[in-house]
């Protein structure tokens, strides 16, 4: 029988960084001063952080693990423009020792993932991800590869991580949501698990292998997490993602907070630390020797760095006497640490990334000959000038790569701001316009899904008949033409729907064949375009996303109008 022993660990986490390796400027409100911008996060901060933190665990006789649970990629013009490789690099930078897999991971289907796994130093844990039907002859297939600690088919529970200190064995496992086809575009093959029956399954096969200090990273979002640490007996900690919760009191800063850091719930501790690389949580666990908690201690660390300014660019300088009263507050406050960048990671991306997105930023795509007005739902002034353009770039997309297409359709969701008049650069486009860097997939449907499709969208959108999941499904599209009539029984609300062929209004047949393109997130039948998802054949990837669509179709056009 095994003899175990008390532990005293750390756990140093993060979540959701989304890709925000450069510092962000987020207002504060300090006392007697009101707003006041500061320079905080990124990964240069970061990676200093993690440093401090270590040097203190060591100094307390603690050890320490560095765990981030999940949603490494999208969210800034470094992934629009590197997808995953420059991930890769960043987060080995941060020494992890493990990574939960997020949803937004699967965005660009799963080749953008499969490459990151090649090139990580890490484990990536994501107990509930099935991959046994993984077609094999993919160019590049999951399955297999000795960083991902998925499913194990045959063993009939998840696969998990085990760390030694001083002889005590901690294991590490992870989940992801399990309802992943509705949130992002992980290929069909790929399948996700019931999280907590694989849960259970797994810290019964951890206690089997006589280890009783287990730790859960989740990416299942704060409410799942507390209702996790109800339903699932031995686990420690759970180190929460994806709903971007920053627990602890924050409202020193202004920036507000939920719960107090560190909610025990049946003896077990969640844990999760905001977003955008902004925050690091220091997790003080002492543990019996029956792996249960003697001490929770510990707390979200906002990243603070040394410009302080009254504008969001950094422009307007505090007065002296500001400064000093700024500085006096914050360095009285304990939810915060002062940090310089690491000089070796600041450089990484100074001499690396920098120059490429600086010189991306500058490139002209088009010219913009008016204001081009950007609105979800049609309102007495119109729809939306935008997002048709956005559908025509995919279509014109496809018709360039020999692809027969009939139509472009887009959520409005997916598109993001309107357009001043003037000058367009292709930074602007993938960093604001369409920053969510998801591809773009051709689909084959009858006449009638397509109008399922546009009554769905538009249903889901405007709440008609069916609680709705918000007004971003709301369709625009290029190469279609229709009326929506609002107090039609369901399934009759779309009127005289055409397509343009070769410059000619044709009606839609109901059993006529017809191509159309959408991003992935919307071939795969997201938020309101169910019928999608119910397709015979799975959507074609073109290899680009939608901003890449959009940029080379500008800059063919020249002027928007």
């Amino acid at each position: 029988m095994t003899e175990h022993r008390p532990l005293s660990l750390t756990l140093a986490h993060l979540n959701d960084s989304h890709s925000h390796f450069d510092a962000s400027r987020i207002p504060l409100t300090l006392p007697g001063l009101g707003t006041v911008f500061a320079e905080c996060g990124g990964y240069a901060r970061l990676c200093s952080a993690v440093d401090r933190a270590k040097s203190e665990a060591r100094d307390e006789q603690r050890h320490l693990l560095l765990v981030h649970a999940g949603d490494c990629f999208q969210g800034s013009l470094y992934f629009a423009h590197f997808k995953g490789t420059m991930n890769a690099v960043l987060n080995n930078q941060l020494d992890l020792d493990a990574m939960a897999l997020g949803n937004h991971e699967f965005d660009l289907g799963n080749p953008p993932l499969a490459e990151f796994l090649d090139h990580i130093q890490f484990p990536m844990l994501s107990a509930n991800l099935d991959l046994s039907q993984e077609d094999q002859a993919k160019e590049n297939p999951m399955r297999g590869k000795p960083g991902l600690l998925d499913y194990d088919d045959d063993a009939g529970h998840g696969r998990f991580l085990v760390r030694h200190f001083d002889g005590e064995p901690v294991a590490l496992f992870g989940l992801s949501p399990d309802n992943m086809p509705e949130l992002a575009c992980a290929d069909p093959d790929t399948h996700f698990l019931d999280c907590l029956t694989v849960a259970r399954a797994t810290v019964a096969a951890i206690r089997q292998r006589g280890i009783n200090k287990i730790i859960l990273l989740s990416h299942l979002g704060y409410d799942r997490d507390l209702m996790m640490a109800e339903q699932l007996q031995g686990v420690a900690a759970i180190i929460g993602g994806h709903t971007h919760t920053l627990q602890g009191h924050f409202d020193n800063l202004g920036l507000g907070g939920r719960d107090h850091y560190g909610v025990v719930i049946a003896g077990t501790v969640v844990v999760q630390a905001g977003c955008n690389a902004l925050f690091l949580g220091r997790l003080k666990l002492d543990l019996n020797a029956d792996g249960s908690l003697s001490r929770v201690d510990g707390g979200n660390l906002l990243l603070l760095g040394q410009n302080l300014s009254r504008d969001s660019g950094g422009q307007q300088a505090l007065t002296a006497p500001e400064e000093e009263q700024a500085w006096s507050y914050l360095e009285g406050q304990d939810n915060l640490w002062q940090v310089t960048p690491d000089p070796t990671v600041h450089r990484l991306i100074e001499e690396h990334y920098r120059p490429e997105i600086r010189e991306f930023e500058r490139q002209k795509v088009a010219v913009a000959s008016r204001d081009l007005r950007h609105i979800r739902i049609p309102d007495d002034k119109g729809g939306s000038d935008v997002a048709p353009l956005l559908a025509e770039a995919m279509r014109w997309q496809a018709r360039q790569m020999g692809l027969e297409t009939d139509f472009g359709l887009h959520n409005a969701g997916g598109t993001r701001a309107s357009i001043a008049q003037g000058k367009v650069s292709a930074g602007w486009i993938a960093g604001t316009l369409a920053p969510f860097a998801i591809g773009v997939e051709r689909y084959r449907l009858s006449g009638r899904e397509l109008t399922d499709t546009l009554e769905s969208a538009i249903n889901n959108a405007t709440n008609n008949g069916v609680v709705g999941t918000g007004t971003g499904s709301y369709p625009y599209a290029a190469g279609l033409r229709y009326h929506y009539q609002a107090d039609a029984p369901m399934g009759e609300r779309i009127r005289d729907l055409q397509v343009d062929r070769d410059g000619r209004w044709q009606p839609v047949q109901p059993e006529a064949i017809y191509y159309g393109v959408s991003t992935g997130y919307t071939a795969a039948g997201k938020e309101g375009y169910y019928p999608l998802a119910r397709l015979p054949e799975p959507p074609q990837e073109l290899g680009l996303t939608i901003a890449e669509a959009v940029i080379a179709h500008w800059q063919h056009l020249g002027t928007l109008d």
